[in-house]
């Protein structure tokens, strides 16, 4: 939903809803910069569903809702959704919830349920450069997921480079297959130790509180680091 068309707002309004209604369901935004603390920090497009059924829609992006007014509408619309939807899994917590602590405020962090492929990943598997949702589609899938969109978001103001409609695309696809692998490994993880299983609720309680805090920030001294 690029916010271009007629009806968009609607559509929007009518998946987030139905969207709602999941008891799991992975998100994924794609944003200006790794970390909001930036000059004009922008959450351009998100992603929410499951592998069944995703929905990717322009938020901040200069090329969707054209106006400030509209693009309030989506962000409340947005913020209704993730208060009142079921579990939201992302791929790194952390980054998802820093963004969103930023722009709605650190309550929200404790007010719904969230859970975190990577560490899934990182309670299986401690070793290096296995942990990222690239590798995992290989090792779970048989496919490099990355390799399935020509947008690359390393490069310096990436989203002014592709169209929206394929920034979407590769945001959507994120979330797809965040989905199915959190169905994958939670499973496995389960069949382990009960230790395991608590080790990863451990991890995923310790977000909100890592992310919170970052965000109090703390004065470095630079000389006594070096």
């Amino acid at each position: 939903i690029t916010g271009q068309e007629p009806g968009d707002f609607q559509r929007l309004e009518r998946a987030l809803a139905d969207l709602a209604y999941l008891k799991q369901s992975g998100i994924d935004l794609e944003t200006n910069g790794l970390r909001p603390y930036i000059p004009d920090p922008m959450i351009l497009t998100a992603a929410v569903g499951s592998f069944e059924r995703t929905v990717c829609f322009a938020i901040d992006h200069p090329d969707g809702w054209g106006t400030k007014a509209r693009q309030q509408k989506v962000w409340d619309l947005f913020g209704e959704y993730l208060l009142f939807s079921g579990k939201k899994i992302a791929h790194n917590l952390s980054f998802e919830q820093e963004w969103l602590a930023f722009f709605y405020g650190p309550d929200l962090l404790r007010r719904t349920e969230w859970g975190d492929t990577m560490a899934m990943c990182h309670t299986l598997d401690e070793r290096e450069g296995t942990k990222s949702l690239e590798v995992q589609t290989r090792i779970r899938f048989g496919f490099n997921l990355k390799n399935q969109s020509r947008a690359d978001v390393r490069r310096p103001k990436w989203w002014l480079e592709y169209p929206i409609k394929e920034i979407l695309r590769y945001n959507g696809l994120d979330t797809k297959w965040t989905d199915l692998l959190a169905r994958e490994l939670e499973p496995e993880i389960r069949s382990h130790d009960a230790t395991q299983w608590a080790e990863y609720q451990r991890k995923v309680r310790l977000c909100p509180t890592l992310v919170m805090t970052e965000a109090k920030g703390l004065e470095a001294d630079i000389g006594f680091a070096q």
